[in-house]
């Protein structure tokens, strides 16, 4: 079985090194060549010959970097117009092709196009809804209007479209018609990992993890703790930090900015804190709250439509109506062990049912084999 995966546009190895996460995607794959030993992936990034660089060491994983062959433009615009010249220049590189899959929405229309040259199966995956982001985001009309338009050329030309969660599902039914058989739920995965008392760890630290971005809402966030004892410790990188720092500062918040860490390093870090803390207005089906959660966290969270797919409030976690409710939720559950320990557990029990990688994984060769049995 060969599966061509398609990056996100404009995205590459480098770039996912750069960002920390390459280690990350690259463990879904491996594990998905450890379990088939027929399986063959080619990568076709946005890269160029630092995405081969990066590659070298990947056994059974061939990489094909759009800008070590044709040169990339300074120009947004003249990139985006090359772009629909991709698949003709990949159509008599990559043989042997069984499945298409296209990595996030962005980037859709390149696959779409290479799925009816190579006459093959495509499918098309999301982590999130990049048309209701828009709209909660309030882009321009014309980036929404062009969002739309993708999401709905993907759903009618794809021949299966993935979703995150429960909430993307509901809106692509409600905003779109297509044929509602091809549309299918895969959550975000998580690894197995060793899990540590919740008695055992800090509650007077608070963990958050997350682009320093106005979509965090982390403004919000240490305003509520001003002139609190608890520290809160951010990982993550962004262009709000500044005007973060300096809020922290006056605001009386002891906040540690610990900037990016590589993925193994994180998942170290999570058991160190029995409290993690989103305070995001929006999401999709974030990793980083389902592997808080996988760590045994308490995780609380802003009530928003996608973290109800991911969290029964009292259950395996807490979501609150606004962020000054956090810190009251924090100062009740302190003085209550029984009730941090079933949550504690709840959330590992949870996400071990619906989002451990070998279930996800079982999910995309059930896809995979019904794509080529047609």
């Amino acid at each position: 079985m060969h599966v061509v995966i398609f990056f996100t546009y404009d995205y590459s190895l480098k770039i996912w090194s750069d960002t920390g996460i390459l280690d990350r995607e690259l463990i879904y794959y491996k594990k998905m060549l450890d379990k088939n030993n027929d399986l063959q992936i080619t990568f076709v990034t946005y890269g160029d010959d630092d995405d081969l660089d990066l590659a070298i060491n990947l056994e059974r994983i061939k990489v094909i970097p759009v800008y070590s062959t044709i040169k990339k433009n300074k120009s947004k615009i003249i990139n985006f117009i090359k772009s629909f010249y991709i698949p003709f220049l990949l159509k008599d590189k990559i043989k042997d092709i069984d499945v298409i899959k296209q990595y996030q929405l962005q980037g859709a229309w390149i696959s779409i196009i290479y799925k009816y040259l190579v006459k093959k199966p495509l499918i098309v995956r999301t982590g999130y809804d990049m048309y209701s982001f828009s709209i909660k985001e309030k882009k321009t009309i014309l980036k929404k209007y062009l969002y739309k338009t993708l999401t709905n050329l993907s759903l009618k030309k794809s021949d299966i479209y993935t979703v995150s969660s429960q909430s993307d599902y509901n809106f692509l039914k409600i905003n779109f018609k297509f044929d509602e058989s091809k549309l299918l739920i895969r959550p975000n995965w998580v690894l197995e990992v060793k899990n540590y008392p919740i008695e055992n760890r800090s509650k007077n630290k608070i963990l958050s993890i997350g682009r320093l971005e106005k979509q965090k809402n982390y403004f919000d966030l240490i305003n509520s703790f001003a002139g609190s004892s608890f520290e809160i410790d951010i990982y993550g990188e962004g262009s709000e930090k500044e005007k973060l720092q300096n809020l922290a500062e006056e605001s009386n918040v002891k906040v540690n900015f610990k900037g990016m860490i590589d993925y193994d390093h994180l998942q170290t870090i999570y058991k160190d804190y029995a409290f993690y803390i989103s305070a995001s207005k929006y999401e999709g089906n974030p990793k980083t709250i389902l592997e808080a959660q996988n760590s045994g966290c308490i995780v609380i969270v802003l009530n928003e439509q996608n973290s109800k797919d991911i969290i029964d409030t009292n259950i395996d976690g807490i979501i609150v109506n606004k962020v000054s409710d956090i810190q009251k939720e924090i100062d009740t559950l302190i003085y209550d062990d029984a009730r941090m320990n079933k949550l504690s557990k709840n959330a590992i029990q949870r996400v071990k049912e619906n989002n451990e990688i070998k279930l996800l994984i079982d999910l995309d060769f059930k896809d995979f084999d019904n794509l080529i049995s047609v």
